[in-house]
Protein backbone atom coordinates (compact mmCIF):
# COMPACT_ATOMS: atom_id res chain seq x y z
CA UNK A 1 0.00 0.00 0.00
CA UNK A 2 1.38 3.40 -0.98
CA UNK A 3 0.53 6.60 0.83
CA UNK A 4 2.01 9.70 -0.70
CA UNK A 5 1.62 12.36 -3.29
CA UNK A 6 3.63 14.64 -5.51
CA UNK A 7 3.01 18.34 -5.84
CA UNK A 8 3.49 20.70 -8.76
CA UNK A 9 6.07 21.20 -10.22
CA UNK A 10 7.12 17.61 -9.46
CA UNK A 11 4.28 15.99 -11.40
CA UNK A 12 5.52 14.85 -14.81
CA UNK A 13 3.66 13.13 -17.65
CA UNK A 14 5.46 11.61 -20.65
CA UNK A 15 3.69 10.58 -23.85
CA UNK A 16 5.23 8.50 -26.66
CA UNK A 17 3.77 9.76 -29.95
CA UNK A 18 4.76 6.57 -31.78
CA UNK A 19 7.14 8.26 -34.23
CA UNK A 20 9.08 11.50 -34.56
CA UNK A 21 7.13 14.60 -35.65
CA UNK A 22 7.91 18.23 -36.42
CA UNK A 23 5.89 19.64 -33.53
CA UNK A 24 4.23 22.97 -34.25
CA UNK A 25 1.87 23.41 -31.32
CA UNK A 26 0.49 21.85 -28.17
CA UNK A 27 -2.74 22.18 -26.27
CA UNK A 28 -4.60 20.90 -23.25
CA UNK A 29 -8.27 20.38 -22.58
CA UNK A 30 -9.19 20.66 -18.94
CA UNK A 31 -12.20 19.17 -17.21
CA UNK A 32 -15.66 20.51 -17.94
CA UNK A 33 -16.14 20.81 -14.16
CA UNK A 34 -15.12 24.39 -13.31
CA UNK A 35 -13.66 23.42 -9.92
CA UNK A 36 -11.37 20.87 -11.63
CA UNK A 37 -9.68 23.30 -14.08
CA UNK A 38 -6.49 23.43 -12.09
CA UNK A 39 -3.55 23.93 -14.44
CA UNK A 40 -2.62 27.58 -14.84
CA UNK A 41 0.69 27.06 -16.64
CA UNK A 42 2.58 24.02 -17.93
CA UNK A 43 5.78 23.49 -19.86
CA UNK A 44 5.95 21.04 -22.75
CA UNK A 45 9.25 19.46 -23.75
CA UNK A 46 10.17 17.23 -26.71
CA UNK A 47 12.85 14.57 -27.17
CA UNK A 48 13.72 12.05 -29.88
CA UNK A 49 13.77 9.24 -27.33
CA UNK A 50 12.80 8.78 -23.68
CA UNK A 51 14.91 6.79 -21.25
CA UNK A 52 13.74 5.91 -17.76
CA UNK A 53 15.83 4.03 -15.23
CA UNK A 54 14.38 2.78 -12.00
CA UNK A 55 16.50 3.03 -8.86
CA UNK A 56 17.12 -0.73 -9.14
CA UNK A 57 18.51 -0.15 -12.66
CA UNK A 58 20.88 2.60 -11.47
CA UNK A 59 18.58 5.60 -11.79
CA UNK A 60 18.56 8.37 -9.22
CA UNK A 61 15.49 8.98 -7.09
CA UNK A 62 16.43 12.69 -7.06
CA UNK A 63 15.96 12.75 -10.86
CA UNK A 64 12.35 11.48 -10.69
CA UNK A 65 11.17 15.08 -10.28
CA UNK A 66 12.46 16.10 -13.73
CA UNK A 67 13.04 12.85 -15.68
CA UNK A 68 16.07 14.61 -17.16
CA UNK A 69 18.57 11.85 -16.38
CA UNK A 70 19.64 10.22 -19.65
CA UNK A 71 17.29 12.39 -21.73
CA UNK A 72 17.77 15.41 -24.01
CA UNK A 73 14.54 17.34 -23.47
CA UNK A 74 14.08 20.60 -25.39
CA UNK A 75 11.53 23.12 -24.14
CA UNK A 76 8.93 23.07 -26.87
CA UNK A 77 6.34 25.53 -25.55
CA UNK A 78 4.61 26.84 -22.45
CA UNK A 79 0.82 26.66 -22.25
CA UNK A 80 -0.82 29.37 -20.15
CA UNK A 81 -4.47 29.11 -19.17
CA UNK A 82 -7.08 31.45 -17.78
CA UNK A 83 -10.63 31.19 -16.45
CA UNK A 84 -13.34 30.43 -17.65
CA UNK A 85 -12.06 28.71 -20.82
CA UNK A 86 -11.19 25.04 -20.70
CA UNK A 87 -9.14 24.54 -23.89
CA UNK A 88 -5.80 26.23 -24.52
CA UNK A 89 -3.30 26.09 -27.36
CA UNK A 90 0.25 27.34 -27.69
CA UNK A 91 1.94 27.50 -31.09
CA UNK A 92 5.65 27.79 -31.81
CA UNK A 93 7.54 29.83 -34.40
CA UNK A 94 9.98 27.03 -35.23
CA UNK A 95 9.17 23.34 -35.29
CA UNK A 96 10.77 21.10 -32.68
CA UNK A 97 11.41 17.47 -33.60
CA UNK A 98 10.27 14.89 -31.12
CA UNK A 99 8.80 11.46 -30.59
CA UNK A 100 8.24 11.87 -26.85
CA UNK A 101 6.69 14.84 -25.06
CA UNK A 102 7.01 15.68 -21.39
CA UNK A 103 4.23 17.72 -19.80
CA UNK A 104 5.23 19.49 -16.60
CA UNK A 105 2.57 21.57 -14.83
CA UNK A 106 4.46 24.41 -13.15
CA UNK A 107 1.64 26.49 -11.71
CA UNK A 108 -1.88 25.73 -10.51
CA UNK A 109 -4.66 28.09 -9.58
CA UNK A 110 -3.95 28.80 -5.88
CA UNK A 111 -7.43 28.15 -4.55
CA UNK A 112 -7.37 24.53 -5.70
CA UNK A 113 -5.61 21.44 -4.28
CA UNK A 114 -1.93 21.39 -5.41
CA UNK A 115 -1.76 17.58 -5.11
CA UNK A 116 -4.24 16.86 -7.88
CA UNK A 117 -3.72 17.74 -11.53
CA UNK A 118 -6.47 17.23 -14.06
CA UNK A 119 -5.69 17.42 -17.78
CA UNK A 120 -8.52 15.73 -19.63
CA UNK A 121 -6.81 15.72 -23.04
CA UNK A 122 -3.44 16.70 -24.48
CA UNK A 123 -2.96 17.71 -28.12
CA UNK A 124 0.00 18.27 -30.42
CA UNK A 125 -0.04 19.62 -33.94
CA UNK A 126 2.43 18.67 -36.63
CA UNK A 127 4.08 21.39 -38.69
CA UNK A 128 4.18 20.04 -42.25
CA UNK A 129 5.01 23.16 -44.31
CA UNK A 130 5.99 26.81 -44.03
CA UNK A 131 4.88 29.08 -46.90
CA UNK A 132 4.21 25.97 -48.98
CA UNK A 133 7.66 24.47 -48.41
CA UNK A 134 7.74 21.09 -46.63
CA UNK A 135 9.40 21.03 -43.22
CA UNK A 136 12.06 18.35 -43.00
Amino acid sequence: LFHGSREVPNIIMVIDLGREYNLGGAGILQSTQENERKVKRCEVYAASAFVFKTVQEGGSIAKYNTLDEGNDWKLFTTIETDWPLKEYWSHVQTAVKGRDVKIRPIELFPELDPKAVNIAEFYVSELVSIDGYPVK
